[in-house]
């Protein structure tokens, strides 16, 4: 089974009431959950943030529940699904979460990591180049404390900002590999 899309755009809350509850995102709450694990976000005493190293799972300290997105990511189907060369973005905001696809179908889907030498480093970096402007035009953070993971669909590949590469398909939930498990909300 997988995982359905965030609720259609009708369903998110007003763009001020957004950002309101983001800034009153306490990031030391979610100790240990960032992309890396290690330090949590932005803890400031020695008994905050101390996560266990390596990647964090995707869930704050404890076993809570993963930070929220950052807006305008915090109501996906509200951006564009494309970029304006028409290829379907995807984002992460913590990992172990699903990707979500973007745009008004939504959908979600799982790494399948693939041999990064699948796609050339010259592809790549014109994917970055997409992605950042994608960004940049949707005020969406790839950097600092609530930054997030985007990924171009292009060719048979999802593409990391990062560079990283996953099957088309992604995985199924709790398998190695597996068939098609994006789906439409």
């Amino acid at each position: 089974s997988s995982t359905s899309a965030v609720g259609a755009a009708a369903s998110c809350p007003a763009p001020q009431q957004d950002h309101e509850a983001w800034n009153n995102y306490n990031p030391g709450a979610a100790a240990g959950s960032g992309s890396y694990g290690g330090g949590g976000y932005a803890a400031t005493s020695s008994s905050q943030g101390k996560g266990k190293g390596g990647k964090g799972g995707g869930k704050g300290a404890k076993g809570g529940p993963p930070r929220p997105p950052p807006p305008p990511l915090d109501c996906p189907t509200s951006l564009p699904a494309e970029t304006a060369d028409n290829e379907q973005v995807a984002f992460q905001y913590c990992t172990g979460t699903p990707w979500q696809l973007l745009g008004p179908d939504g959908g979600t889907f799982r790494w399948d990591l693939q041999d990064r030498d699948v796609v050339s480093q010259a592809e790549k970096d014109d994917i970055r180049q997409v992605l950042q402007n994608y960004a940049n035009e949707h005020n969406i953070p790839l950097r600092g404390e609530f930054a997030v993971k985007l990924a171009l669909l292009r060719g048979s590949y999802w593409v990391s900002y990062a560079g990283g590469i996953s099957s088309s398909t992604g995985r199924a939930p709790g398998k190695a590999a597996g068939g098609p498990i994006r789906t439409a909300s």
